[in-house]
């Protein structure tokens, strides 16, 4: 049986329309996903390892059949990544693996030292997409203190990914080259499934602002024409969210939101007039529908990119009969979703658990059946799970309310 996570709190009816995370930040402890009192999946899988749940008859494997003993961290240069192994102690295994031969067009692959409690079976894959504006200043580092606390925290492999961008020693525009790299990079994937032990059928991309506007790129992919970057995709994830991202590409440009940031994504650096088919093409509003799930999470105090692009998208998505949903984070700001302490992250990481791991609340309910309540009390009594709870809750009514998530 794979392991159990926290008990979670019965979901109170709701009546108003608006689900949004309210909150603050200061009572988020990341000490609990490293400690077993993360409420998730992860956090069951933790704490049984450190003697609080007895075993339940599952067998202790390995996560990735070729797991290595720890050693000192090597550093690797960025600009010059490998497929060496980076470690340290009590930190996931970090590869860096090339999808091309340009110096960015590189990945990071997190996946966790120590076993899991699971049944042998390939485990998820959570990709992520860094913002930016699609500039060159910005890269992956962006999301590299995310990517470590979830591959920390054993909720999933994490395939960090780079690519090229626009602006000074990049390149001086984004089109085709962003497009070509971001599916090059997905389509890798399909080896690493092998190599690594990845479930393909439990693929999740997730973006931040430009990166949400790639991530959402990527679930579009079958609909680009032949010939066209992007076309003939290799692999496709289940599942996408956008963190305060650029969906709606077509209104982002048409209202100037990044100033000439788009333009130059589109191939006009000077700021002229884009081109109607390529824009087409690059917007994934214009390239619906997808058979993901899509997500779209954005800020309430969100200065760079307005909060109506993600309705607007969402909106667009259910009308093409999309499994989309829409949630405002309330009192966060749009750089909270590469904070770990932050509200934004604790709501993603939830909607990844809830996803990944549907059946939990069974496993929770078999514990209860075979150990007793008493059992599961001592198994939460250490645990800081109001935050937990909110998350989680605010994220299994954001997907039951289909029509009643944008406000």
């Amino acid at each position: 049986m794979a392991a159990a996570m926290v008990m979670l709190a019965a979901l109170a009816p709701q009546s108003a329309t608006s689900l949004a995370c309210t909150r603050k930040t200061s009572d988020f402890s990341r000490s609990k996903y490293i400690s077993g009192g993360y409420s998730g999946v992860w956090g069951g899988r933790m704490a049984r390892r450190a003697g609080h749940v007895s075993s339940l008859g599952s067998k202790r494997l390995s996560l990735f059949s070729h797991t290595h003993p720890r050693r000192d961290t090597v550093q690797l240069r960025a600009e010059d990544p490998t497929n060496r192994e980076i470690k340290g102690n009590d930190q996931p295994v970090r590869h860096q693996i090339r999808y091309g031969s340009h110096p960015d067009q590189y990945g990071d692959l997190y996946i966790p030292q120590k076993e899991f409690d699971i049944e042998n079976k390939p485990v998820p894959l959570v990709v992520l997409i860094h913002g930016g504006f699609w500039q060159h200043e910005y890269s992956k580092k962006l999301e590299q203190e995310v990517a470590n606390e979830i591959a920390q925290t054993r909720l999933a492999a994490v395939w960090n990914i780079e690519y090229r961008r626009v602006g000074k020693a990049g390149l001086h525009k984004g089109w085709p080259e962003i497009f070509l790299d971001v599916s090059a990079a997905m389509d890798r994937i399909a080896d690493m499934c092998v190599s690594y032990s990845i479930d393909p059928n439990r693929i999740a991309v997730v973006g931040h602002s430009a990166g949400g506007h790639l991530a959402m790129w990527t679930a579009m992919r079958r609909n680009i024409p032949q010939g066209s970057p992007g076309a003939n995709p290799k692999v496709m994830p289940q599942l996408v969210i956008s963190q305060s991202g650029v969906t709606d590409l077509t209104y982002a440009y048409n209202n100037f939101v990044g100033g000439y940031a788009i333009p130059a994504l589109l191939g006009s650096f000077g700021g002229g007039r884009v081109d109607p088919q390529i824009l087409s093409i690059a917007d994934p509003a214009e390239l619906l529908p997808s058979e993901a799930k899509l997500v779209s999470l954005h800020a309430e105090r969100d200065k760079a990119v307005p909060i109506e692009i993600s309705k607007r998208f969402t909106s667009k998505a259910k009308a093409k009969g999309c499994n989309a949903h829409f949630l405002q984070i309330q009192n966060e700001d749009h750089m909270a979703f590469v904070n770990t302490r932050s509200m934004a992250h604790h709501c993603t990481m939830m909607t990844l658990q809830e996803f990944f791991y549907p059946d939990l609340q069974k496993e929770i309910d078999a514990i209860k059946a075979q150990q007793g309540v008493s059992e599961m009390r001592r198994f939460t009594k250490e645990t800081n799970t109001v935050k937990d709870k909110e998350a989680m809750d605010t994220v299994q009514r954001m997907f039951r309310e289909r029509d009643g998530d944008i406000h």
